[in-house]
C-alpha cells in the first residue's frame, strides 16, 4: 500500500492572513509526504449444493495479516488491526 500527500495543493490555517490566503506562508505542517507498507489480505468462497434445491455458500476473509502500521508522522502511527470475517448463505437454486 502507498499513500502520499501534496502539501502544495492544501491550504492551511496558518496560511490565512488578514489579507486572505497567502500560499508563501509556512504551513506549520512536517512530517513525510508519501510512506508505503506491505498489507496482507486473504480470502476463500466454498460452495456446495445442500440440499435438492439449495445451495450453501461461505465465504471466508482475513483482512491485515501483517497488522501493519501507518502515518504521515512517526510519533503518531496508526495501527491496522488483524481482523476476520465469515458470511455464510443458502440459496434456492434452480440449477
Amino acid at each position: 500500500m502507498q499513500k502520499r500527500v501534496d502539501y502544495n495543493k492544501l491550504i492551511f490555517e496558518s496560511q490565512i492572513g488578514l489579507n486572505g490566503i497567502d500560499p508563501t506562508l509556512p504551513t506549520g505542517e512536517y512530517g513525510d509526504d508519501n510512506f508505503s507498507y506491505l498489507d496482507l489480505n486473504a480470502n476463500c468462497k466454498l460452495e456446495k449444493p445442500f440440499e435438492r434445491q439449495v445451495r450453501d455458500a461461505t465465504w471466508r476473509a482475513y483482512f491485515h495479516l501483517t497488522e501493519p502500521a501507518e502515518s504521515f508522522y512517526n510519533y503518531n502511527v496508526n495501527k491496522l488491526n488483524a481482523h476476520y470475517i465469515w458470511i455464510w448463505i443458502l440459496q434456492n437454486w434452480d440449477g
